[in-house]
């Protein structure tokens, strides 16, 4: 078999697999495999295979009674991640592109998934000299500013709350080097309507321009008060706020 056609035929399959999906999801109730076969024009024998792939990954559950199918928890994970990811980067954008323009560098919004961060949208530098572009990107939620300010604010354990208090207190945090030599970054985090830290607004610049007075005097305010504006878009206030309304 050609290049060509092993890259048709694996497009082919996740198609069909995405097909399969997206009936099911249109389902009312629990359904059966004679039923997918009979509504997508696919063979007993390949819509069985796929639904036993499907609920090995969650996607679709089994009545062991029935033997009939429903769709399973992680499509409804996945759909509201994805959503809420959707979410978050419209009511970011316009802030980052404005923060961007300002300071004159690149602008991240990273999103945490269980124990990594996800750089999911950036604005990148108007410099010459740049960070080289890291949207898509995922690191360790300890590892930079980033992920740590979401830890500090979403802390239960004794042990985070003591090492990560600081920049909770601080309400920012700034590294040097951890997601590359010669790169700074400075983080604050975004609050959703229950108040949860559901993302981080960074700014990444090349150490060189990442001066303790650029940070205090013209980075971090910026920064913050971006940070501010669009936690609002996602429905925090403040406790100040809070109290005001009752």
């Amino acid at each position: 078999m050609s290049g060509k056609d092993k890259s048709t035929y694996a497009i082919q399959s996740v198609g069909n697999a995405l097909y399969i999906l997206e009936a099911i999801s249109r389902e009312t109730g629990d359904f059966g495999i004679s039923h997918l076969s009979n509504k997508l024009g696919m063979t007993k024998s390949y819509i069985f295979r796929m639904l036993a792939t499907f609920a090995q990954r969650g996607y679709v559950q089994q009545d062991k009674a029935s033997g009939r199918y429903r769709a399973g928890l992680m499509a409804y994970e996945t759909g509201g991640r994805f959503l809420h990811q959707m979410g978050a980067l419209q009511k970011s954008k316009p802030g980052m592109e404005y923060l961007a323009k300002k300071v004159g560098e690149a602008v991240y919004l990273a999103i945490p998934d269980e124990n990594d961060l996800l750089l999911l949208e950036m604005v990148d530098s108007s410099q010459k000299i740049r960070v080289m572009p890291l949207v898509g990107k995922r690191f360790s939620l300890d590892q930079f500013s980033a992920g740590k300010v979401i830890m500090a604010h979403n802390a239960t354990s004794e042990e985070l709350c003591r090492s990560l208090g600081a920049i909770s207190a601080k309400g920012y945090s700034v590294d040097y080097g951890a997601v590359g030599e010669g790169v700074g970054c400075i983080a604050v985090p975004l609050f959703d309507a229950q108040g949860s830290a559901c993302a981080s607004l960074c700014i990444l610049v090349p150490e060189i321009r990442l001066s303790s007075d650029r940070i205090n005097n013209e980075l971090l305010p910026l920064l913050k008060e971006a940070g501010e504006e669009i936690s609002a878009k996602l429905g925090h206030f403040k406790a100040e706020l809070r109290q005001m309304c009752g």
